[in-house]
């Protein structure tokens, strides 16, 4: 299971749509394995336990995005998008607008969707 709260808000966000159900389920069997900081940034990697190659999706190689992250810990705003590759959730990426983002998960923010034509979706840790 995804041990780092702020990652999982994001992935429940990232993949609240009826068209990625088998994506969300996999959530339960994923793993945060690793975390690749760069200034700008983060990639998380995921370890899938087995039971979660369960719920593959169609071998799909999609990219999901539309979560806008706020946080007084980062000076303008960072965005979120998951990668999708044969199906299975791959990794996590996250970039800021402004020029540096933390080496460690934000503790206070606010997460949004920021998807067209549907209402937004907010989570809120302070």
């Amino acid at each position: 299971m995804v041990q780092s709260q702020y990652i999982r808000d994001i992935l429940t966000l990232l993949l609240d749509d009826d068209e990625y159900a088998l994506l969300s389920q996999q959530v339960e069997y994923i793993k945060d394995e690793t975390f690749d900081y760069t200034n700008s940034g983060v990639f998380v990697n995921f370890k899938h336990e087995e039971q979660g190659l369960n719920y593959k999706q169609d071998n799909q190689h999609i990219r999901l995005n539309g979560v806008l992250i706020k946080s007084d810990e980062i000076d303008i705003a960072a965005e979120a998008s998951l990668v999708i590759n044969d199906g299975l959730i791959d990794y996590l990426e996250i970039w800021s607008y402004g020029d540096i983002y933390p080496s460690a998960d934000l503790t206070h923010y606010t997460l949004e969707q920021q998807w067209k034509d549907e209402p937004d979706r907010k989570k809120i840790v302070r």
